[in-house]
């Protein structure tokens, strides 16, 4: 089974953000995976706003993700800010739905701030939970800056927060 085939659909909900130089904020997220028919190949587009209503947007990226091999995986994005990124890691299947994929960057582009990225998610069934760290120059250690929960089908309007218990270790 190609664990990519999981990802396919609209997943919808909120995150949080932080980072020694900013400011705590929260957001909404769009992200849509779609298969275009190549073999071990998605696309995604992933959008967030700083407000419900859609009207201040924060982020916008959009990429390819491939499977390089049974368990390793690689992201290929351009984000809105010109950034170009290239992650690879491993992706561990721990159920019939449900897989984790760790990624670090091994290629930015076009952001002279950014030293590295990292990046955790986990799916189950219809709920994907994932954290993103980065290092940047005046901020040289890789340090903790998004984590989101969304859920697979959520319709617009409806951003309650989705239930965590599947991901209840990574509330510390």
């Amino acid at each position: 089974m190609n664990p990519l085939e999981l990802l396919i659909g609209t997943w919808r909900g909120k995150g949080t953000g932080e980072y020694p130089s900013i400011a705590p904020f929260s957001y909404i997220e769009e992200i849509k995976f779609q298969d275009n028919g190549f073999r071990d190949v998605i696309q995604y587009e992933q959008r967030t706003w700083l407000d419900e209503a859609r009207t201040s947007p924060s982020h916008w990226e959009t990429g390819l993700i491939r499977l390089l091999g049974e368990h390793e995986i690689e992201i290929i994005n351009a984000q809105i800010g010109r950034r170009v990124e290239v992650l690879v890691g491993d992706i561990e299947l721990k159920g019939p739905q449900h897989f984790v994929i760790d990624l670090n960057s091994i290629t930015i582009a076009n952001d002279v701030r950014m030293v590295g990225t990292q990046r955790h998610i986990e799916i189950s069934g219809n709920q994907l939970f994932y954290t993103m760290s980065m290092a940047m120059t005046k901020v040289p250690t890789t340090t903790h800056h998004l984590q989101a929960t969304l859920v697979r089908g959520l319709e617009c309007g409806s951003l309650e927060t989705p239930s965590s218990d599947l991901f209840e270790t990574y509330d510390s």
